[in-house]
């Protein structure tokens, strides 16, 4: 008798607040289109160009960004789902090891940064004192996505500080040949070249040449890891899920 009146009472429940029910779809749907990622997008010529940028959203909330390179040089952008299919196989590892023409990340605007084969060390002094006395100790990391012929790592020491990090931009690369203080290599010569010893021990000497007018070129922002597909579920939409399978048994 009680497990009947149980059945009729949920049954009620589920009849009598459809639109409680048509509620927690439309908060799941909500949530689904929130997830959805924003990716930088270009193919082929596009990607080149230093005054083309265009951001596409991913058409579902388990796409991922990805850049996708033929050696150095960029071939695409965008939502990993919506490259062609030739592209996408570049990618079908979720090894970042495995990728060395593919870079795959689950934030919005992720997909920004160069091929593995530019990475540099980029560091201040003056946040970690390893950027100056213990370089060896830094983990070198990829730089931004280069608009330019060519792709350059920097060293620089003013006085104490020694700043580290990549010139993506032909006024980064100007700026660092006008100062005495300032050095740049090729990491697809040498892998982060520019970790040389601010002291001038193994590895390559002075951060910098070392005169006058030290470079404005800062230090660049650090790439997040590659990654594969993410699910993102909600507690709210975990709850749609549960009321709607209850409603469908009983």
């Amino acid at each position: 008798m009680q497990l009947a009146l149980g059945h009729q009472t949920t049954g009620r429940f589920c009849g009598g607040n459809k639109l409680l029910v048509l509620f927690l779809f439309a908060t799941l749907q909500i949530y689904s289109i929130a997830a959805q990622r924003s990716c930088y997008q270009c193919e082929g010529i596009n990607c080149l160009r230093s005054t083309y940028q265009s951001v596409e959203t991913c058409s579902n909330g388990v796409d991922i960004c990805a850049t996708v390179y033929d050696g150095s040089t960029i071939q695409a952008q965008g939502c990993l789902g919506n490259l062609a299919k030739h592209l996408r196989t570049k990618c079908d590892s979720d090894d970042a090891d495995d990728l060395p023409e593919c870079h795959k990340c689950n934030e919005n605007l992720c997909n920004k940064w160069a091929a593995y084969v530019f990475e540099c060390v980029q560091c201040d002094s003056s946040s970690d004192s390893k950027c100056s006395n213990n370089v060896d100790a830094l983990q070198p990391t990829r730089c931004p996505i280069s608009r330019t012929a060519n792709m350059y790592c920097f060293a620089t020491k003013d006085g104490s500080r020694v700043v580290r990090g990549c010139t993506s931009t032909l006024e980064e690369q100007r700026a660092c040949l006008a100062s005495d203080k300032c050095e740049m290599c090729d990491p697809s010569e040498l892998g982060a070249c520019n970790g040389v010893r601010a002291d001038g021990g193994d590895g390559g000497g002075d951060g910098g040449g070392g005169n006058n007018n030290s470079t404005s070129v800062p230090p660049t922002e650090k790439p997040q890891p590659s990654a594969g597909p993410t699910i993102e579920f909600s507690i709210a939409s975990c709850w749609v899920i549960l009321v709607a399978y209850l409603c469908k048994l009983l």
